[in-house]
């Protein structure tokens, strides 16, 4: 039941994301992060809300972090909504339908984590409805989070500008 799609060099979060879209098999796909600080059970809190919207997004009830991880996450979201007009919360999973994932994958850019924001963007403009929910996030057991440093800070940072102009016709 499981089939392994892999690149031949590292293409990022995006180039991953994007490959696994086109290799899914299902009405819905997720990703779930292999550093088990979500439990792939925390689906079961998104399914149900299915009943009433198109895609399912989730937030930590209380994510194990330092008050430097928090600040953060905080200025992203702030950043994302100023730059981007990224107006929704997403940080942990989230339930998407393949067929409209695989039609936005032309429109959605980069490799970074910022390709899931995009996607979700671009599904409420088409009148997508979303839900969201909580989930639990556990402390990371091993190695270390790569968002935090300057080189991925200034990668996203690039994507979400890009993003900005592409959408304003620059």
């Amino acid at each position: 039941r499981i089939r392994l799609v892999q690149h031949e060099v590292n293409r990022g979060m995006g180039g991953a994301m994007s490959t696994g879209i086109l290799h899914a098999e299902k009405e819905y796909f997720c990703f779930l992060p292999s550093d088990l600080q979500v439990d792939a059970a925390e689906l079961r809190k998104m399914v149900p809300l299915l009943n009433g919207a198109d895609v399912i997004l989730s937030v930590y009830a209380r994510r194990p972090a330092s008050l430097f991880r928090a600040f953060m996450s905080r200025s992203f979201r702030d950043f994302l909504m100023v730059t981007a007009e990224i107006q929704f919360q997403l940080e942990g999973l989230y339930l998407f339908p393949t067929r409209l994932g695989r039609e936005l994958l032309p429109n959605v850019k980069g490799d970074t984590f910022f390709f899931s924001f995009q996607l979700v963007q671009l599904a409420i403009e088409r009148g997508f409805r979303t839900a969201t929910t909580t989930i639990v996030c556990k402390p990371r057991l091993a190695g270390a989070s790569k968002v935090a440093n300057p080189k991925r800070i200034r990668q996203v940072a690039s994507e979400v500008f890009a993003y900005r102009r592409r959408r304003r016709g620059g």
